[in-house]
């Protein structure tokens, strides 16, 4: 009789992540099944903890960055099993921020993201400084990136006044200590001469948005005053000037200040437009914001994003300023926007998303979301697209694009796309849908993985196809998108895109066929019968129709 079960070894493994979400063949993990009857078995994971997913039908195991258990075991033709709880530690990948241009005496900001948590903190991430500067050129914080605890580090570097030509500074990765360097690992930060002709226009990076000490994009209906401050930037250190203005609201304070403010109180609770018009001596960039007005909200105990923490602990603030508060939305870097349970739209890193407009709780829209927007601002009817809109409706703003008219490359997580399937716009300016304006600044394409792995990086253009399509049963979709081309809603070269966008189905007319007279002898005679009962009916029929309509 067999009762002696097998025996599982291995031990704590360190992995490198490719994405937020990784897929790791089981060959990785190092773990072997021995019975002493029945000799080498399959060993097979039961369980995974920190939101990894199992896959043993494809001897995969897909993990997020930082530390997981998973439990495996293992059973002989006898039925012994023996389970072995094994540690693994993902290392998170690092990617630089793009650099920016600034002027002599201003102050750089670099930044490094991880993909995820860490195993092991600090993480240090080193690097070497090279292009056309020297030590006179800068003064730097740090010779390395320092995080001890989260996913972003920053050094700083003062830019002295030295120069008469525009110099480049690089920043190039090192090997870093508890993460794994990225595809992002050169950062290059263009320096212009103090006082330099060329004109950089200026930027509105963002809005930051304030009621009751509270920031957020929504904000309640009540005798509070919100406040818009904007955050701006000049290259160049033009003095700026500013021009706020609503058609929506009565806006207070000094509109030709950084900031202005309204009052809420006996405002229908919809979305309030106010527009920011930013100029230097030569250039002006114009941006909107959407604030929504909503009753007054009361928190308790329940966990609404199912992070762990009440919604009275989080409060109703907006602490990463994407128009989502804090308690409705789990936490994520800046150039991620979620639209489901772990599925994302990525932006550019160093980029922030917003949502859009006529979202609520995420990237994500459905045809009701949109029709609710309209009903509460303006009462329009959603048109209905000459395409079949599939679930997978998205609308979300990118901003603080590296170059004002450039391009952002954007990468979406859907559902498996249908035959036939096409990229459609919806205007909100126009309530229209219309098809994805395509050229060598605006394209898109698409690409398969599997449920639960992240998508490819946008610049993998391994895993990326060239031309212009999607491809039916694919579930990742990357869009380039012009900023102020004809497919940013916004219409504007301000360094920021506004993209609602649907994936659609393609739809086939079928021509209604035309009833043929039978030749045959009997069937002839039927459909000539049909044909005279027919006319005798019509008559009546007018008759009645006209009677009903008097009634």
């Amino acid at each position: 009789m067999d009762n002696i079960a097998p025996v599982l070894t291995g031990a704590t493994v360190t992995l490198n992540a490719e994405h937020r979400r990784t897929a790791f063949e089981i060959a990785e993990f190092g773990i072997s099944a021995i019975d002493a009857k029945d000799g080498t078995l399959k060993a097979t994971v039961s369980s995974v903890n920190n939101g990894g997913i199992v896959r043993n039908f494809h001897n995969r195991v897909i993990l997020n960055s930082g530390t997981s258990e998973l439990i495996w075991q293992a059973s002989d033709a006898a039925g012994n099993r023996a389970t072995l709880t094994q540690t693994v530690k993902v290392l998170p990948v690092a990617n630089f921020a793009f650099g920016r241009k600034i002027s002599e005496g201003q102050t750089a900001i670099f930044t490094v993201y991880l993909s995820g948590p860490a195993a092991n903190y600090p993480v240090t991430i080193p690097f070497t400084v090279s292009g056309v500067v020297n030590n006179n050129d800068y003064t730097l914080t740090a010779n390395s990136f320092v995080i001890s605890s989260g996913t972003l580090g920053t050094v700083t570097a003062t830019i002295a006044i030295n120069d008469t030509a525009e110099e480049r500074m690089i920043l190039t990765m090192g090997t870093p200590i508890n993460a794994v360097k990225g595809g992002y690992n050169i950062l290059t930060t263009t320096i212009l001469p103090s006082g330099s002709s060329s004109n950089i226009p200026p930027r509105i990076r963002g809005f930051n948005v304030v009621q009751d000490g509270v920031s957020g994009r929504v904000v309640e209906n009540k005798n509070q005053t919100v406040t818009i401050t904007a955050n701006v930037f000049d290259a160049n250190g033009d003095a700026l000037t500013y021009a706020w203005e609503s058609s929506d609201l009565t806006l207070s304070g000094n509109t030709s200040s950084a900031s202005v403010s309204f009052n809420p109180i006996n405002l229908p609770n919809r979305s309030y437009v106010i527009t920011l018009t930013l100029s230097d001596d030569n250039v002006s960039v114009t941006r909107k914001i959407t604030i929504r007005v909503v009753a007054e909200v009361t928190l308790g105990g329940d966990d609404t994003n199912g992070d762990g923490i009440t919604d009275t602990t989080e409060g109703r603030g907006d602490n990463d300023n994407n128009g989502i508060p804090d308690y409705r939305e789990r936490p994520h870097e800046s150039y991620e926007l979620a639209t489901g349970t772990d599925t994302y739209i990525v932006a550019p890193i160093g980029t922030r998303l917003v949502r859009g407009s006529m979202a609520e709780d995420s990237g994500k829209l459905t045809r009701a979301r949109m029709q609710a927007y309209l009903t509460a601002n303006g009462g329009d009817t959603l048109k209905v697209d000459s395409h079949r809109t599939t679930a997978d409706i998205f609308d979300y703003k990118v901003a603080e694009l590296l170059n004002i008219g450039g391009t952002a490359t954007i990468v979406i997580q859907t559902s498996s796309m249908p035959r036939n399937a096409s990229l459609r716009k919806y205007i909100l300016a126009t309530n229209e849908w219309t098809g994805f304006i395509t050229n060598d600044r605006n394209t898109y394409t698409s690409v398969s993985v599997e449920d639960g792995v992240s998508c490819p990086a946008a610049e993998d253009s391994t895993e990326w196809a060239s031309a212009n399509g999607l491809t039916a049963g694919d579930n990742c979709l990357r869009i380039i998108i012009e900023d102020g081309g004809e497919n940013d809603a916004d219409g504007a070269r301000n360094g920021s895109i506004d993209d609602p966008v649907a994936i659609a189905e393609t739809l086939t007319s079928t021509p209604t066929p035309t009833p043929t007279p039978s030749t045959g002898g009997g069937g002839g005679s039927i459909y000539w019968l049909s044909a005279l009962l027919l006319m005798m009916l019509v008559p009546f029929g007018l008759r009645k129709t006209g009677f009903d309509r008097r009634s």
